[in-house]
């Protein structure tokens, strides 16, 4: 609904990054920018795998999938309509 654009950060995690302490560089963290109107996100799934720095991401044992946003000047709505997995 925003005429401005803005960045949201997905983050994606596995069953082991929530038993080592949650650090920054063990899991998917990445920044999109969002303009108004349709935005689609595509993000491969090597990607996701190969993002901890030290050892890969255990797709089979993803536990959380994060949108967020920080330090907005106002709040804003999104929409988010369609979420797959694809290979």
């Amino acid at each position: 609904e925003s005429e401005e654009q803005f960045v949201v950060t997905i983050s994606v995690h596995d069953k082991q990054h929530t038993q080592t302490g949650h650090a920054f560089p063990d899991r998917f963290n990445a920044p999109f920018t969002l303009r108004r109107g349709w935005n689609d996100i595509d993000i491969p799934l090597d990607r996701v795998k190969n993002a901890p720095a030290h050892r890969t991401l255990d797709l089979r044992l993803v536990r959380e999938l994060s949108i967020f946003a920080a330090a907005l000047p106002s709040p804003r709505v999104i929409y988010i309509d369609d979420i797959y997995l694809r290979k």
